[in-house]
């Protein structure tokens, strides 16, 4: 018998690079677990056309932004593609862990309806550095803005509803929709093992802590203070 249908969103600009990992890494852990997975690469108008023919090579469907729009405009887009019961948002530069798909699946199973993963910081070459193990997102922890609020979590559709991301908040847009969320009552939960390998190099999403980007976040907070 399957479970959920789930719906990968990996969002890619000038970085083919890395692109062949990921999406390799996914089909892994995808082929551990009965569930049928659909795998989204969202260009975000990169200088080329690689990721193209590296997401069809792949077996993966290809959206081509027609203009760049930023991590989070890539984001939003693939996220108005799901389809499906279960989904979750990633970029292209990470890695799954074999265990990430049965790991989230069974706390899912358990009542949750988004489920972070602990995951290793790694180096450049995905080289294994430290262990990070996440507390679970709490309304109050998220609105003192000391919970990280990890893209790459496995949501139930139904539980987000009608809430949309955000994509003028840019960097702060996962933090929006994650308090939007718990203002529903969403039910966070989180796997300590760690599932997936964060690769750390400069273009970071998390790496933006600017005047501008925490600006942002201050932003997203004082809607729900």
């Amino acid at each position: 018998m399957f479970g959920p249908d789930v719906t990968i969103v990996v969002a890619t600009y000038n970085r083919p690079q890395y692109l062949p990992v990921m999406l390799e890494s996914i089909r892994v852990s995808a082929a551990t677990v009965p569930n049928r997975v659909r795998i989204i690469v969202v260009d975000d108008a990169s200088d080329t056309e690689a990721a193209k023919d590296i997401a069809h090579k792949m077996e993966a469907d290809y959206i081509r932004l027609p203009e760049n729009q930023g991590v989070a405009g890539a984001l939003s887009a693939g996220f108005d593609k799901v389809d499906t019961e279960l989904y979750a948002l990633w970029g292209d530069d990470d890695a799954f862990l074999p265990n990430w798909f049965p790991l989230h699946l069974a706390e899912i199973e358990k009542g949750y309806d988004v489920v972070a993963g602990s995951y290793w910081h790694t180096d450049s070459a995905l080289n294994p550095k430290q262990k990070v193990v996440l507390p679970v997102a709490t309304f109050a922890n998220l609105k003192r803005g000391i919970v990280q609020c990890n893209d790459g979590s496995l949501v139930r559709r139904s539980a987000v509803g009608d809430l949309k991301l955000r994509p003028e908040r840019k960097r702060a847009v996962m933090m929006t929709f994650w308090l939007a969320m718990a203002a529903k009552g969403v039910k966070f939960g989180v796997v300590k093992q760690p599932t997936w390998l964060y690769r750390r190099h400069d273009g970071n999403l998390s790496n933006g802590r600017s005047d501008y980007d925490n600006e942002l976040r201050r932003q997203a907070i004082a809607e729900y203070a």
